[in-house]
């Protein structure tokens, strides 16, 4: 598949280009996932859309050393693949934190959007670790300090793990994002930027009043990290919103999600 580069500023932002379809679509993976994730879902994209899947900054091959990131930042860039293709708008699809970034960059910036595809999004409600982002920055701060000689927190991940003192997903998440110095101040990076992009039901519901977007949501059956439940009530009340139900984890992007979209 083609590389392409978007420059912004002195940022360069890494990503493919797939599909021949006539809508175009931009698609933005999950936390501590590249483009290649995406690259899998040509075979049922690829016919209806032409896909622009870009690198979350920090990730990848994406060169990002703004100190923050915000809608206004993913909105130009956006833009910039738009006037590419010459569209006056596109759709949008994200899976986990790339889902609830463009959602919340759509509401914010009111993108001209038609269809947007939501695979295990983040925002919506996300368990345990998104109560980071109610910190002040001082304290994010603080605890990323203290995180730097992490290895007295991994052993103890480690030892709650085995006596199932803590969720598996908790765990999980200490003994992956912790392992190096790379993926550490990735983390911290994310705890300060994340507070840019909330996802407020009543703004959701607002921006949908007022438009023709449609949202389709597709949750794992399996799912550890987000409240499948209480996502599908909060889809219940939405306009022109479907959620499926498949069988899946949060790591949906697989082949086996070629037959499960709808």
């Amino acid at each position: 598949m083609p590389a392409i580069t978007l420059t912004y500023f002195s940022e360069e932002i890494h990503g493919v280009k797939f599909g021949s379809g006539p809508r175009l679509l931009v698609a933005l993976p999950g936390y501590n996932d590249r483009t290649a994730n995406l690259e899998i879902l040509e075979q049922v994209l690829g016919e209806r859309f032409t896909v622009y899947a870009i690198d979350l900054p920090k990730h990848g091959n994406t060169h990002w050393n703004r100190e923050s990131f915000s809608p206004a930042d993913l909105n130009a860039l956006v833009l910039s693949i738009m006037q590419l293709e010459q569209k006056q708008e596109l759709s949008l699809l994200g899976h986990s934190l790339g889902a609830r970034l463009l959602l919340s960059t759509m509401v914010q910036e009111n993108l001209p959007v038609e269809e947007v595809i939501l695979l295990a999004p983040d925002g919506l409600d996300t368990k345990g670790l998104q109560f980071v982002q109610l910190f002040p920055s001082w304290l994010r701060h603080l605890m990323c300090k203290l995180l730097a000689n992490p290895d007295w927190l991994l052993t103890l991940a480690r030892f709650a793990r085995r006596l199932k003192l803590l969720p598996a997903s908790i765990s999980h998440f200490i003994l992956v994002h912790l392992a190096n110095r790379v993926r550490r101040e990735r983390m911290c990076w994310y705890w300060d930027v994340l507070p840019n992009f909330p996802v407020s039901m009543k703004s959701l519901s607002a921006f949908l009043k007022s438009s023709d977007t449609a949202i389709t949501i597709y949750l794992g059956e399996r799912d550890k990290t987000v409240r499948t439940k209480s996502i599908q009530n909060l889809a219940a009340g939405l306009p022109r919103t479907r959620l499926y139900m498949i069988d899946q984890d949060h790591q949906m992007v697989n082949a086996k999600l070629n037959e499960q979209l709808h």
